[in-house]
């Protein structure tokens, strides 16, 4: 019982900076920003919800939750190499689930939990981190810029590469 409080309360230790962190929000019905950072264009925003969308059509089929355009939601990291880096969800579904798995990239371990996924999306594709760098599409200090929008811890735990 104990292991699984403390697992619990990790993960929520874990979750906190990243909903912190989230500071850049478009509103996709509005296009608003909840701030004057630089936002998403419209546009693009809405290619990568048709494009979303589809994937997850195209890998598990039709479905009852995953059907409307306007449940789609982008939660935008910004513009890295040429690559939009992306949080995608879906509003009828969002759901919390405290697994996690670890992950290493450009010489950093990451801890995602399943719904807090990044992704980098080019050309109508989407990656995860590791794959969009092993795949040399962003850099070590892309991946370095990302997470730090993601916990801001990570910055006094890990070395900038630019440094």
């Amino acid at each position: 019982m104990f292991k699984r409080i403390a697992l619990l309360s990790l993960c929520a230790i874990l979750l906190v900076p990243l909903f912190v962190s989230c500071q850049d929000i478009t509103d996709t019905n509005t296009g608003n920003s909840t701030t004057s950072a630089p936002t998403l264009d419209a546009e693009l925003e809405l290619k990568i919800r048709e494009d979303y969308l589809q994937r997850f059509i195209d890998l598990h089929g039709e479905s009852e939750n995953w059907n409307n355009l306007k449940d789609i939601s982008v939660w935008w990291y910004g513009n890295y190499s040429g690559c939009e880096a992306v949080r995608m969800w879906n509003k009828r579904i969002l759901t919390l689930r405290p697994m996690t798995f670890e992950v290493e990239i450009a010489g950093y371990t990451f801890v995602f939990t399943v719904d807090d996924r990044v992704y980098v999306y080019k050309d109508s594709e989407f990656y995860t981190l590791k794959e969009a760098y092993d795949a040399k599409l962003i850099t070590q200090n892309d991946v370095y810029n990302i997470w730090l929008q993601l916990n801001q811890d990570f910055a006094e735990q890990n070395s900038n590469p630019k440094r």
